[in-house]
């Protein structure tokens, strides 16, 4: 199978897995606080993954501090959406992470010299668009409601971060495998998740009090939303482009409202199906050789 046609299939892969994410992580943090969810999921998923990069017998030198600090682009990131999403409303965090591909074009361009494009600029416009249309028009109304200044400054900050983190990993892959960044970015995570758990006065013994949707929840999150979908995106990354990879995050608000059709029983409205479209025409555009 050729390798853009592999490249393509991890992208969907993301967008798919990643928009049941945002489903299931309600079913969760109706029962553990934020702080924790991020830890069991981090932790469990490093576990999965850790297993899987020992049949690489890797090699550990001292240049493995430069994908810690690389990872911590993406980590912080995760810290300040948990943190954020409580003082503001899921659609302004949605609108704010749709700027991270036209952000991570930018990097792209100034840090690997990777051109911006007509071809490309297009592609960001109309991925751009087709997310505002699936995620702003049909709540427009919505979108002043409950919002927060610190909380949307809060995400802001995590997603500007966020972009620098597939640039400066496709600068690594050079020494490293897609499997040892996702190693990195997962333990380094989890780490820090724990110490903030614990000094919040956690307890291992919530897993044992949450109900079995909740732990299935869990288990999905953590192996496939975090493990695999970490995985697929250092794939992405490698053998497609910075871009491409972020560029799945205005294709998960519509993953996330077929996710919530299928288990939810809610309807797919006009919109998402324009949005999703042009999203899908945009991806396509940059993906053809220029």
């Amino acid at each position: 199978m050729k390798k853009q046609t592999l490249t393509l299939l991890a992208f969907f892969g993301m967008v798919v897995i990643g928009g049941g994410n945002a489903v299931v992580a309600k079913i969760i943090l109706n029962e553990i606080t934020p702080i924790a969810y991020v830890f069991f999921r981090f932790l469990i998923a490093s576990w999965l993954i850790i297993l899987l990069w020992f049949k690489e017998k890797p090699k550990l030198d001292k240049n493995i501090l430069k994908v810690l600090l690389v990872s911590l682009f993406s980590t912080i990131n995760i810290f300040l959406f948990a943190y954020g999403i409580r003082l503001t409303t899921a659609i302004s965090a949605q609108m704010i992470y749709s700027f991270v591909p036209i952000m991570t074009a930018i990097i792209s361009y100034f840090l690997i010299k990777e051109k911006i494009t007509y071809k490309k600029s297009l592609g960001i416009l109309l991925c751009f668009i087709g997310t505002m249309i699936v995620v702003v028009l049909p709540k427009i109304s919505q979108v002043s409601q409950s919002d927060n200044l610190t909380g949307n400054m809060l995400i802001l900050l995590g997603a500007g971060l966020f972009a620098f983190y597939p640039v400066l990993s496709k600068k690594l892959q050079v020494d490293y495998s897609p499997l040892f960044l996702t190693v990195g970015f997962l333990t380094i995570t989890a780490l820090i998740g724990g110490i903030m758990f614990f000094l919040n006065g956690g307890n291992l013994k919530i897993l044992s009090q949450m109900s079995s949707k909740a732990l299935i929840a869990l288990l999905y999150t953590s192996i496939l939303g975090t493990g695999v979908f970490y995985l697929l995106t250092q794939q992405v990354i490698k053998y497609g482009s910075p871009l491409l990879a972020m560029l799945s995050l205005n294709l998960v608000p519509v993953s996330t409202i077929l996710w919530a059709g299928i288990l939810l029983g809610e309807k797919l409205s006009l919109g998402v199906l324009i949005g999703g479209s042009l999203a899908l025409s945009g991806v396509f555009l940059i993906k053809q050789k220029n």
